[in-house]
């Protein structure tokens, strides 16, 4: 009796259809700035970084780290595994280190002679002292708790962030040659085919770095080229160039006008050349190297120069987390 005076009750699906018909009403009549405010607060923040994604290829919601690379740097160009950067660069800066002990000596800090110096000076001084009452016990104490100091660290490589994935630039500090560097480290994973990386594939030596503008990159190859490519002296070359995040150099462009700075005389050659002008440029910068035995160390490609096993370095201590 009372279903019957109160009427029908709506069935669910009806109810349903209903509600969202109200919704759809609601949304086409709302404006966009009144949307945002049903959006919740993680909503809105998966949007915005959603929005503002890396370009360069980042994680969403991470900012992309600053370019840091400047036009006179040297140093070596590596490339690693995908989202491997990290552990690439550590494992990177040790090898660099390992061979440049090797060619360059034990790395001192940078203090180390001046505090021999310093030694001297204060030993000196305190036999000059010794016949001045003025100067009490504490300031000799002083003086020589001052030669005892620990030394500054420094060193020899520097990572620079690129910003490109699987790219890692490591910057030279200076009497360090990266060609003379890099060349020795293939020389000796060659010889005894020990792989000594796991992340890094590659490694190009980069002899200076410039703007990444046609007059820049020109007046570097007049510095780095030209001086290795002498007119009475002909041998076979070819030019290898690589772009990356830059649109404004072009290899057509670019190419002939290095090939007219190498001169007539010599012959390019592109499958087995006597040496290479190795052209790698990324974001704004130009880096440049001419190098031998390119395609005998298979494009300085330590995973083909080495074999197919790894070798742990002692120095190595487990910092890596493998």
């Amino acid at each position: 009796m009372s279903s019957a005076a109160g009427g029908k009750k709506p069935s669910k699906k009806k109810v349903q259809q209903k509600t969202i018909l109200a919704i759809v009403c609601m949304i086409a009549s709302r404006s966009a700035s009144d949307l945002t405010l049903l959006c919740s607060s993680s909503s809105r923040h998966y949007a915005s970084t959603c929005m503002d994604g890396d370009r360069d290829g980042q994680f969403l919601g991470k900012k992309p780290k600053p370019f840091a690379v400047q036009a006179g740097s040297s140093g070596v160009l590596a490339f690693c595994n995908r989202n491997k950067d990290q552990l690439a660069k550590k494992e990177l800066l040790l090898l660099l280190n390992e061979y440049a002990d090797q060619l360059y000596g034990e790395e001192r800090p940078e203090s180390a002679a001046n505090g021999e110096a310093a030694v001297t000076k204060t030993t000196a001084a305190a036999d000059d002292d010794d016949d001045e009452e003025e100067v009490g016990i504490e300031d000799a104490f002083a003086k020589e708790m001052g030669t005892l100091k620990k030394p500054k660290k420094t060193h020899r490589f520097s990572p620079q962030d690129v910003g490109i994935d699987c790219t890692i630039f490591i910057k030279a500090g200076a009497g360090i040659d990266p060609k003379a560097l890099v060349g020795a480290i293939l020389k000796d994973l060659d010889q005894t085919k020990k792989k000594k990386t796991r992340f890094t594939q590659r490694i190009l030596p980069i002899e200076q770095c410039s703007a990444a503008f046609l007059a820049d990159i020109i007046t570097l190859a007049k510095k780095i080229v030209v001086p290795q490519f002498p007119s009475d002296s002909p041998v076979k070359y070819s030019i290898v160039f690589n772009r990356r995040f830059n649109d404004q150099i072009s290899r057509d462009e670019l190419i002939p006008k290095l090939a007219e700075l190498v001169g007539p005389a010599h012959q390019v050659d592109i499958k087995n050349p006597d040496r290479v002008i190795l052209v790698e440029i990324f974001k704004g910068i130009c880096g440049m190297s001419v190098v031998d035995d390119f395609y005998k160390y298979k494009k300085y490609n330590l995973e083909a120069v080495s074999a197919r096993f790894y070798i742990r370095p002692s120095s190595f201590n487990g910092c890596l987390g493998l």
